[in-house]
């Protein structure tokens, strides 16, 4: 078992606060980078591997850089249940504004799940939930105040919800092996009625929501 915890001087012990680590098994990786440099309210992270063997969290697929929480307030909180999970965690949160500014997420995998989620500006929301062996779920979040949720169930599935702009909410939910959905908004303030949820036996789907 393998940890590092990466530090820079701009950090604030008390402010950047890794709380409740826990990891079990063999050949875990955790490399983190908090970077609070505005001080005050930190960045918080939670982490449980207690019953993951060989996971790695990062900050790219591969472990090759350092998963990030930049800014703000961050908070992430992860949970891995099964074997050989593969998280990619980057929070970027420029911002020295209220509490309620900043950006939150929780992760949650399972054997051989990869989990990717990229949040950009601040106010974001967010969360990925991977069931299926082998499958993958990415969330990315590029502006302020996006509410956003990917639910992936089925072997060897991918499901991916990208929110470019501000105020946006929605979710994603993927059932079925082998499927493939991406869903995209582009605008501000997008909405959708229902939770998309797309059943398939392993074709691809592409869906687009935009205000321009």
């Amino acid at each position: 078992m393998s940890s590092f915890l990466k530090s820079s001087a701009t950090i604030l012990i008390a402010g950047a606060l890794l709380a409740n680590t826990v990891q079990a098994g063999s050949d875990n990786t955790l490399f983190i980078l908090q970077d609070s440099s505005f001080g005050g309210l930190g960045n918080t992270l939670f982490v449980d591997q207690s019953e993951a063997s060989g996971s790695t969290i990062s900050g790219a697929l591969g472990g090759t850089l350092p998963a990030q929480q930049t800014g703000f307030g961050n908070i992430a909180e992860v949970l891995l249940t099964g074997e050989a999970a593969a998280v990619v965690l980057l929070q970027n949160n420029t911002g020295a504004g209220a509490v309620a500014e900043l950006n939150s997420a929780t992760l949650t995998g399972g054997t051989l799940a990869t989990l990717i989620l990229q949040q950009d500006g601040v106010g974001n929301e967010g969360s990925v939930t991977v069931l299926g062996l082998d499958a993958t779920g990415a969330l990315f979040q590029s502006g302020n105040e996006n509410t956003g949720s990917v639910e992936v169930t089925g072997d060897q599935a991918f499901g991916k919800l990208e929110q470019i702009g501000n105020g946006n909410t929605s979710g994603l939910q993927v059932q079925g092996a082998g499927a493939s959905v991406t869903y995209t908004q582009i605008g501000d303030n997008l909405t959708s009625a229902t939770l998309p949820t797309v059943y398939s036996n392993g074709g691809a789907v592409t869906i687009t929501q935009t205000s321009y």
